[in-house]
């Protein structure tokens, strides 16, 4: 993350899609703990809003048999090369890509 930071020379701020976020288990290397904190059932699909101490809230995507609940713990992975990092004071779309080619 420096590489990216002093390329970037400015905040940054990172941001992913809720299709790039997946359900895994608590002994998977870099699953992150979360906490639902709301479900919205569309029918076909239910998005669920996760939250962290420390960390920017996320959203999944999941078929209508997610079998989380309101308040139970989760553990998400985030396909890290869908992340995308952008520089707020320069307005660049994706730093991240231009560090790629």
């Amino acid at each position: 993350m420096t590489i990216i930071y002093h390329y970037a020379e400015g905040p940054l701020k990172a941001g992913i899609r809720p299709e790039h976020i997946e359900l895994t288990s608590k002994n998977k290397p870099g699953a992150i703990r979360m906490e639902i904190s709301m479900l919205e059932n569309t029918g076909r699909e239910v998005a669920a809003f996760l939250a962290a101490p420390g960390m920017s809230d996320l959203t999944i995507i999941s078929n209508a048999d997610f079998p989380g609940q309101l308040g139970h713990e989760i553990y998400v992975c985030l396909k890290w090369e869908k992340i995308h990092i952008f520089n707020v004071e320069k307005e660049w779309k994706n730093v991240y890509s231009k560090l790629m080619v």
